[in-house]
């Protein structure tokens, strides 16, 4: 087993915050190797840090500016089975937004408070190579004792090796198992929470790539100059070619044709609105939810023609009828950065303004999308579909390269089955030879 003499190995923004870490390592019993900004070397000394996976690496990142660098750290130190700490500022710019995301993503532990990240990292070298399952406390009978059953005890019981916590008389927590002795300063929540993450990371099994194989006939017919903007009809049978999931659906050209499709299925249905190039169409009125009767189907399609017939050219290519999907929704999206270049980035669409939820880059492999949703807390099953399905949107666009402009999607995750693609939007650009 690990000993607590072992080096936290720090990149700091500064020499206050490094003599602030060295002191708050100190309490805990293990050493702290700094390194500031001046030393040119200190990313390459972080790698060799990482080599030996019981050396955490703790990155303080307040009032820096955030680059690729912290993410190809974190992810080197995942594949070492090493442990890569982040602590944020309590606000974040957009940059740093994402920045965080992919951090997370690529395995990265991050935090606002640096007691729970030094907690972390005591845990995590006293119980390396092993790991943990379980977390066992002595004297559960005092007041301390019983709020850490309380807070632990999902991760109290099964079988594997165990984190021993001894209450001291004073009142203070530590680790103590043979030779290894550590104070931890966490309180009981927040030491539940480093012991969730920890075993969590332990525990995971590394998602495999799905396999996709395009439609090569549906991709060359779609993705193909000139530059336009497609249906939503369209978009989705191209995404659809590669693999993802869309509901049962019919574009109809008369409210009789909408009325059989609704016979022989369950509703509530919904209508919508299809012609190319139609983003945003609940905030033009261009949905209809929550249908049931065949008068409600027949009045509701009355109503998207007239809007229809008001808006500006191209015309409509119909109305589309489907069920009504229930389950989380996730709006995707693919953005280019600055910085981080090609990303996905997932969204809440039921918020106003659409908030930010998860971010990763585009050509990321299955594990670290999947790793990316677990702070959303679908659940495993709903996760799994979901990751299936951004794997898939993100081949589609890294396989059609740069004939794809623009891309949007909007995702539906049952309790159970796979996600489905419940609206799409896709860009197609033009030629470049056309474009000289």
């Amino acid at each position: 087993m690990a000993t607590p003499s072992q080096s936290l190995f720090i990149l700091a923004p500064d020499t206050t915050t490094a003599s602030h870490i060295r002191h708050r390592c100190s309490l805990r019993g293990f050493d702290a190797t700094i390194s500031l900004p001046d030393d040119r070397s200190r990313i390459q000394k972080a790698m060799q840090a990482m080599d030996d996976a019981t050396t955490p690496v703790l990155l303080l990142v307040p009032d820096q500016r955030m680059t690729m660098e912290p993410v190809r750290l974190a992810q080197h130190c995942l594949e070492r089975r090493g442990l890569f700490l982040v602590w944020k500022g309590e606000t974040d710019d957009s940059d740093a937004w994402i920045a965080h995301q992919l951090l997370s993503g690529s395995g990265a532990l991050i935090d606002t408070c640096l007691d729970v990240l030094l907690d972390a990292a005591m845990v995590f070298i006293c119980t390396r190579p092993a790991g943990f399952f379980r977390v066992r406390i002595s004297d559960s009978r005092s007041d301390l004792g019983r709020r850490l059953q309380g807070s632990l005890g999902g991760i109290g019981r099964g079988k594997g090796p165990s984190l021993n916590l001894v209450i001291d008389g004073d009142g203070a927590v530590r680790i103590a198992d043979r030779s290894t002795t550590a104070s931890l300063l966490s309180g009981p929540p927040e030491l539940a929470q480093v012991c969730q993450l920890l075993r969590g990371r332990t525990q995971s099994i590394p998602t495999p790539d799905p396999t996709v194989v395009p439609d090569d006939e549906i991709v060359s017919m779609i993705v193909r100059p000139p530059a336009r903007m497609l249906s939503e009809t369209a978009s989705k049978r191209l995404l659809a070619a590669f693999g993802m999931t869309l509901p049962d659906e019919s574009l109809c050209q008369s409210p009789s044709a909408a009325a059989r499709f609704a016979r022989h299925s369950d509703g509530p249905f919904v209508l919508k609105l299809v012609r190319p190039g139609l983003r945003n169409k609940k905030e033009i009125g261009a949905v209809r939810e929550g249908l049931h009767s065949a008068a409600d189907i027949r009045s509701a399609y009355q109503s998207l023609v007239e809007l229809g017939q008001r808006l500006r050219p191209p015309d409509p290519l119909g109305i589309l009828i489907s069920q009504q999907v229930n389950g989380h929704v996730v709006a995707l999206r693919r953005i280019r950065h600055g910085i981080f270049g090609d990303l996905l980035l997932l969204e809440n669409p039921g918020r106003t303004p659409t908030t930010g939820i998860g971010a990763f880059p585009a050509d990321a492999p299955a594990w670290q999308i999947r790793r990316s949703l677990d702070a959303l807390g679908p659940g495993e099953e709903a996760a799994d579909a979901l990751t299936d399905s951004l794997f898939r949107f993100a081949a589609a666009l890294r396989i059609c390269g740069s004939r794809i402009a623009d891309a949007e999607g909007l995702l539906a995750v049952p309790e159970s089955g796979p996600a489905l693609l419940v609206d799409a939007f896709i860009a197609i650009a033009d030629d470049p030879e056309n474009q000289k």
